[in-house]
């Protein structure tokens, strides 16, 4: 028994050691697998507007990929995760070190480093400092790009700020790559994972095209708490050390200027720009971009938030300005455009050195930036299941590359402390080109906007300025000045249809010019509509333009703008439409009829308000309504809800206290005065309203607009009446010749002629056809000679008898006009307007003959 028992007792440690090494190994790659799972279905919660991640989890070690944004004649601005060239300086993918746990050496940060570069013809050429060995290959170094910059840092605690300590990706225990594509099939890349320094809190760092279309690169950060309580008290950074070049492992020494606004900064290859080749700069002008930052020297990999030392005997580093965690301090921000940053004081000192990377030894101005996002505070942190997000852009190219960026903006005139926009309001609109490019000029042809239902553009309002940048002061008081090139207005023929398309007349921005274009819009009730379970509005801009130098590389450039609307707030519905009741009686109302000179038109405008109106709006339609204008109301035709109102539409209709979402339809006639073929536009105004409860104004934007096409008639031409008789009397047979006079003219003479155009009435006599004067076969006049005379002078004295032919002659010797009324021309054929020659050699008789008569468009000379 005793045997047995001992026997138990070393089996079954032996036992339990052996079943917990298998189950150790088993649970081990268990983890491992579902930890990647678990990592990627983490990844998936956070919205970064990418749905199509491919996860390189099947790699165990997976290759690099590179993104391409080109600008043009083999020039391209590409990003990527680690190295991307080979030793001869080629640009090529293929690093497999992405995702291997952060290699640190001399607090240098390896593998996973945001790599952004110029690719010109295949060949590497750089903007951010290289290791000389981080290339693909024999020998390589691939880990070690972009070593010496910080990245993406997120701080929570009084360490010094480098990578090591709070660096993302060195803080990323387990890291995921994916590739994906944004709705242009351009490239998007991230690596993802939990960061170790935050608990239950999950990074991802995106990189991505600019949606705009410019070679610009924006660099993103997304924080997700997977935990159970809130994140707070830290702070995101980003810090880089530049180098613009083909051999980028070279110590620059080039100074950085503020681009201004506190917009961010840039830089050139060399200290003098007009010898630059390259060109590179950072900005906030993205959603979430950063609120602070400095230009400094790079010092080492451990004081991001220091600018570096003073370039003076001693050195000593620069206190101010500085980008300390959890400062109030904010940089360099209020930095004038063009002011170069690499100035700064000591502590406790009034004087401005200029700033350098070393306190001893070789001292250069070794170019490095650092940005940085609010600190987040306690209680007003990251909650569990949502996200933050931090974001910046980069930008370079080479010298003779235009490089367009471009904005569009808005500002409320009358801000409401929701921070949203009501119906109503009046948006004033921001358009803005711009030049980075070096040594270039960029052709700008085309500016288009079309406002989205919900908001009406004031063609009226539109203005542009197109501004150059020239530099002024040296040292620490160097500074841009923009000064205007010119400037005017925007005719209203540029916007059909709610859209803005102008074509900027002979303008090529070199660099740092500016065109803006400015235009007020009102927020209209069909906003909140529109806007939908979104809230807001989107209005894109579109800018258009190619290389001038070149005539090559045309591309569009866009932006947009999120307009939240309150869509809760007041509302109305206000329509207005026509239908054509001499056309048909029955017919229903519409936004648009046709309709001919003459008709008879009713126009009904129906408002409704989701709010109790006061006493004292007014409805007013005169728009092309009135005396004497295309469309002429018919006075006692007006009506309010069934009940008859005065004519004065101009003067205004009051409704009076009207209940929230009692609508009040108003009804009116109008007689259709023009008379050319044209589309006559018509719509309603409500005015002076206020809210019956809180006594506030409501501003009712103009109705919808009903819309008549005019066709006038088709002209006419035509005889309502001709004389039935001209008549001669009666005379003895003397056997000599005689002139008669007619003794009476029968009937009438009236013709119809409705264009307004001149036409003569003519008159013709053929004795020599069926129609001659004749006494049974016996003709009046037997030879060629004069027969029918008709006195055509208008003005009666002097007489001026003319011969009728067969050809006609004018009834009177001035062209009439044609008008829509019938005209009587009776007082030009009556008594004593006709002449009939009676020859010696004529024999006793009745006799009887017709004339001819022709309406003739062109007055016969």
């Amino acid at each position: 028994m005793n045997y047995k028992t001992k026997l138990k007792m070393i089996l079954f440690p032996l036992l339990f050691l052996f079943t917990f090494v298998i189950a150790g190994a088993q649970s081990t790659l268990q983890v491992n697998a579902a930890t990647q799972a678990d990592i990627v279905n983490i990844l998936e919660k956070i919205d970064d507007g990418i749905t199509n991640w491919d996860y390189k989890t099947r790699y165990t070690n997976p290759k690099n990929e590179i993104g391409k944004i080109p600008i043009g004649d083999g020039l391209s601005l590409d990003y990527t995760f680690g190295s991307a060239k080979n030793q001869a300086g080629k640009v090529m993918a293929g690093d497999d070190t992405i995702t291997k746990t952060d290699k640190l050496s001399n607090n240098l940060q390896g593998n996973s480093k945001i790599n952004i570069f110029l690719e010109h013809n295949g060949q590497y050429y750089g903007i951010i400092h290289q290791n000389k060995d981080a290339y693909i290959g024999e020998n390589g170094k691939p880990y070690t790009a972009s070593d010496t910059s910080l990245d993406f840092a997120v701080v929570n605690g009084g360490l010094s700020l480098s990578g090591s300590n709070y660096g993302v990706m060195s803080k990323m225990t387990t890291k995921i790559f994916a590739v994906g594509h944004d709705s242009k099939k351009r490239t998007v890349l991230k690596i993802g994972g939990p960061i170790s320094n935050l608990t239950d809190m999950y990074a991802e760092v995106v990189l991505r095209p600019d949606p705009t279309g410019a070679p610009i690169v924006r660099r993103e950060l997304y924080l997700y708490n997977n935990g159970s309580s809130e994140q707070d008290t830290f702070q995101v950074y980003f810090g880089e050390d530049t180098a613009l070049g083909k051999d980028p492992s070279i110590i620059d020494d080039v100074p950085l200027y503020a681009i201004g606004n506190d917009e961010g900064l840039y830089m050139y290859d060399t200290q003098t720009p007009s010898n630059s080749g390259s060109k590179l700069y950072v900005t906030n002008n993205v959603p979430d971009g950063f609120t602070s930052y400095i230009g400094k020297a790079y010092m080492d990999s451990a004081h991001w938030d220091l600018k570096g030392y003073a370039e003076v005997y001693g050195g000593g580093q620069i206190a101010s300005p500085n980008l300390k965690y959890g400062d109030t301090t904010n940089g360099d921000n209020g930095r004038v455009p063009g002011s170069k940053l690499l100035f700064g004081k000591k502590e406790h000192s009034d004087i401005t050195y200029p700033v350098v990377n070393k306190n001893s030894g070789e001292q250069l101005q070794d170019s490095a930036y650092t940005l940085r996002w609010p600190y987040v505070e306690d209680n007003k942190g990251l909650k569990p299941g949502k996200t933050f997000h931090y974001a910046s852009t980069m930008g370079a190219t080479l010298a003779g590359y235009p490089i367009p960026s471009v904005s569009k903006t808005y500002t409320n005139t009358t801000p409401h402390s929701d921070g949203l926009n009501h119906v109503g309001d009046k948006l004033k609109f921001t358009l803005k080109a711009q030049n980075n490019g070096l040594k270039s000029h960029w052709s700008l042809i085309d500016i288009k906007d079309a406002l989205p239902t919900g908001l009406k553009i004031d063609p009226d309002s539109i203005t542009y300025k197109w501004t150059e940048m020239n530099t002024s002061g040296s040292g620490n008081t160097q500074k841009d000045r923009e000064d205007e090139i010119t400037s005017g207005t925007i005719p209203s023929m540029y916007v059909t249809d709610n859209t803005l398309d102008y074509t900027p007349f002979n303008t090529v921005l070199k660099e740092k010019d500016r065109y803006y274009v400015t235009f007020y819009a009102t927020v209209d009730n069909k906003a909140p509509t529109s806007a939908g379970t979104l809230k807001y509005l989107t209005n894109e801009a579109t800018f258009t333009g190619y290389n001038a130098d070149t005539n090559k590389d045309r591309k569009d450039v866009k932006d947009s703008v999120n307009i939240p609307i309150d869509v809760n707030g007041f509302n109305y519905n206000f329509t207005n439409q026509v239908r054509n009741i001499t056309a048909d009686p029955n017919s229903a109302f519409s936004d648009n009829v046709d309709a001919t000179t003459g008709d008879i038109l009713e126009i009904k405008s129906v408002l409704t308000a989701n709010v109790t109106i006061n006493n004292g709006g007014k409805y007013i339609n005169t728009t092309n309504i009135g005396y004497g204008k295309k469309l002429q109301l018919i006075s006692g035709s007006v009506t309010l809800n069934g009940v008859a109102q005065s004519d004065s539409l101009q003067g205004g209709i009051v409704p009076g206290i009207t209940t929230a979402n009692q609508p009040n339809t108003f009804i009116f006639r109008v007689k259709v005065n023009s008379k050319i073929d044209e589309t006559v536009e018509n719509y309603a105004q409500f005015l002076g309203a206020s809210n019956f409860i809180t006594g506030e104004a409501l501003t009712f934007g103009p109705s919808d607009s009903a819309y008549v096409h005019v066709h006038p008639p088709i002209p006419t031409t035509s005889f309502i009446e001709v004389p039935e008789l001209i008549d001669f009397g009666s005379i003895n047979s003397t056997g000599t010749e005689k002139m008669l006079t007619n003794k009476q003219t029968k009937g009438n003479l009236i013709v119809s002629h409705s264009a307004e155009t001149p036409y003569q009435v003519l008159v013709s006599y053929d004795n020599s056809g069926d129609q001659a004067l004749t006494n049974n076969n016996e003709k009046l006049i037997q030879d060629d000679g004069l027969s029918l005379l008709l006195d055509n002078n208008s003005n009666e004295e002097p007489d001026d008898w003319e011969p009728l032919s067969t050809t006609g002659i004018p009834i009177n010797n001035q062209e009439f006009i044609g008008s829509d009324e019938p005209l009587d021309l009776t007082k030009y054929i009556g008594f004593d307007k006709w002449k009939l020659r009676v020859p010696s050699t004529a024999k006793s008789g009745q006799y009887n003959g017709e004339v001819t008569w022709t309406i003739a468009d062109t007055p016969i000379e």
